[in-house]
């Protein structure tokens, strides 16, 4: 499970938070990686209070020195599709059903074996401009920890 949350940028008042419940890693090949995620986003700001998201996206991993056990990384999530059960969140409005998920991040593998992480990363839902409005949906902090199997 991975909780987050952040003010939204470009509002006043919307506060976006974040729970993914769902992560799955295709295959581990070094440096990429293609996942899938559920997540659920709320705000105490505008119309429409949550937004579920379905997302499948690539991850480019840059894995960067380790230092006493800890191996730190950098990754990039770019142009997942994914469907919105709103079109929106708060003040925030989308064209469309579906949007891309953008996410940027830094992190670490944590022990020997290195099958715990944690990380801190940025993620975005826009549609790219193909329609309008494309207002775009922020979480600014996403804290996570979590296991490999």
């Amino acid at each position: 499970m991975y909780p987050g949350g952040g003010k939204q940028l470009h509002t006043v008042n919307q506060h976006n938070q974040i729970v993914d419940v769902l992560h799955h890693q295709y295959r581990d090949i070094q440096t990429w990686r293609l996942g899938a995620g559920i997540t659920h986003l709320k705000t105490d700001q505008g119309e429409i209070g949550e937004l579920v998201t379905i997302s499948v996206y690539p991850q480019l991993t840059l894995k960067l020195p380790t230092a006493q056990g800890i191996k730190p990384f950098f990754f990039v999530r770019g142009l997942g599709p994914t469907y919105l059960s709103a079109r929106g969140l708060g003040e925030r409005k989308q064209a469309y059903f579906w949007a891309f998920q953008s996410q940027v991040g830094v992190g670490a593998y944590l022990g020997d074996t290195g099958t715990w992480t944690a990380n801190v990363s940025f993620r975005h839902y826009s549609n790219a401009g193909t329609g309008k409005p494309n207002e775009g949906i922020d979480t600014l902090m996403v804290l996570t920890l979590g296991h490999r199997f």
